[in-house]
């Protein structure tokens, strides 16, 4: 590969041919002119050696692909994090129209109310869907573009001070706990499931977990040394991984077990 870039690099027809990609807007210097050169000319080497499509994939396999393990791992994780947001977000977006809707026709037929059991309506029409005054799906609208931010900034190796990942920790611990009890309520009191309200908790449990493994591994909690040492143990095994395979099954598990074929009917 090297040996064809130097070939490439040593061909002075080749690197004329270059030189018409550089910009003429303005008279540039010797120097710049010829770093330019020398940039265009590595790029398009490049793409001799691997083609358009290898060569940003071979971009792409660097980008998850880290010699550090750490690093490696902490790409999934904002990833993870990214996609857990973005679908909370797309929730609590749907949920907070259907509020509206709601609001305006209260006898409104939502898309999402399949039957009996599967109903959005059942549950958007509940005291506990207001539990602040105004629809929960506001708190989501709010609160996930933060992290989203968040995600993103961590994927281009932005780093945050210590307090802000332990606040962020803490705010996010209070989500995982309320999707929870919103959860319980639909199944024990509303007895209806809301759908996008079940992407909402399975996406704030995804996210709940993969943002404190982030934070055990940083050393952002503010744990005493022992305690720290023993959770970074845990997630170092991927015991959390297990952990949280166990809760999502569990979602699943219980919703079967309280409703049976009725989720079906």
């Amino acid at each position: 590969m090297f040996n064809k870039i130097k070939d490439l690099l040593q061909n002075k027809s080749y690197v004329q041919n270059v030189m018409i990609f550089v910009p003429n807007k303005s008279k540039p210097t010797k120097r710049n002119n010829g770093y330019v050169a020398k940039v265009l000319v590595l790029f398009r080497a490049k793409i001799a050696c691997y083609g358009l499509r290898g060569y940003f994939a071979r971009g792409l396999k660097h980008f998850f692909d880290h010699k550090d393990k750490y690093s490696r791992d902490n790409t999934k994780i904002f990833i993870v994090i990214l996609v857990g947001t973005i679908l909370s977000l797309m929730s609590a977006f749907i949920l907070s129209i259907d509020a509206l809707e709601i609001a305006k026709n209260p006898g409104v037929i939502l898309n999402c109310s399949i039957n009996a059991i599967i109903n959005c309506a059942t549950v958007a029409k509940s005291s506990f869907a207001e539990i602040f005054g105004f629809p929960n799906s506001f708190i989501g609208l709010i609160s996930q573009p933060i992290f989203i931010t968040i995600a993103i900034a961590g994927l281009f190796g932005v780093k945050f001070p210590r307090l802000f990942m332990f606040y962020a920790q803490i705010i996010y611990t209070f989500a995982f706990i309320f999707a929870y009890y919103l959860f319980f309520i639909g199944l024990f009191i509303i007895q209806a499931v809301c759908p996008w309200c079940l992407v909402v908790t399975l996406s704030t449990t995804v996210v709940f977990f993969f943002l404190t493994r982030y934070n055990i591994r940083e050393d952002n909690l503010y744990l005493s040394k022992r305690f720290a040492k023993k959770a970074k143990t845990f997630i170092d095994k991927d015991y959390d991984k297990l952990v949280l395979a166990l809760m999502i099954f569990s979602v699943f598990a219980i919703l079967i077990t309280k409703y049976g074929t009725d989720l079906f009917a």
